[in-house]
């Protein structure tokens, strides 16, 4: 586990949650998110945003 991914984990409370963790920090490819009302998945996706802008150094205009 990186630096970044355990202050992520730390400040945004993915502790707990490794499903979370695996949607936010698995990078290669894109990722199917299948969850019932109010489980966090809007959450979940712009922590994954986050996480790609910092991790790879990617251009947030080029993402989608």
């Amino acid at each position: 586990m990186t630096a970044l991914q355990q202050k992520f984990i730390d400040t945004f409370d993915l502790g707990s949650d490794k499903e979370k963790q695996k949607a936010v920090f698995e990078t290669d490819g894109p990722t199917l998110i299948i969850a019932g009302p109010g489980t966090g998945k809007t959450y979940t996706l712009v922590l994954r945003t986050l996480y790609l802008i910092l991790s790879k150094r990617q251009n947030p205009l080029k993402l989608f």
